[in-house]
């Protein structure tokens, strides 16, 4: 019995050291309902919170970024004021995180993923997520709203 749980042990250790190696734009994933996109969500989203351009950089496509430089920038400090607005407005905590089952959609699509966020406070409550979509070189990116 020891045996087994520290194999399994191991597993789950070199499988978390994987998934955070991993760059936030161009990420590997087994499929789409692998637990990376709760990882790459959540990071986004408190970039976002903390205000943290870099990191949130770290999730564009590195040629988007060469190409739009500044209005890409201005378009990430837009994103950075509406989520910090909106956070501000009560003491928000996550309440509920999950990955979407796409094949419980009406067009199962195996190429995108979703990860559903509820933050609850005294008094309201936020209902979002992140979605993501497979590149042609088999890795996954966040797609922006």
């Amino acid at each position: 019995m020891k045996r087994i749980l520290a194999v399994m042990t191991g597993a789950l250790l070199i499988s978390a050291t994987a998934h955070a190696e991993q760059p936030n734009f161009g990420f590997n994933a087994t499929d789409n309902q692998d637990p990376i996109f709760v990882k790459k969500c959540l990071a986004y989203k408190q970039s976002l919170v903390d205000g943290d351009k870099q990191k949130l950089l770290s999730f564009v496509d590195p040629k988007l970024q060469e190409k739009f430089g500044e209005r890409l920038q201005n378009m990430i400090d837009k994103m950075i004021a509406k989520r910090q607005k909106e956070m501000q407005q009560a003491d928000y905590k996550l309440d509920y995180i999950r990955i979407v089952k796409m094949e419980n959609m009406i067009k199962p699509d195996k190429n995108i993923a979703a990860v559903s966020l509820r933050y609850a406070a005294e008094k309201s409550g936020i209902s979002e997520g992140c979605g993501f979509e497979r590149l042609k070189d088999n890795t996954w990116q966040i797609v922006f709203k």
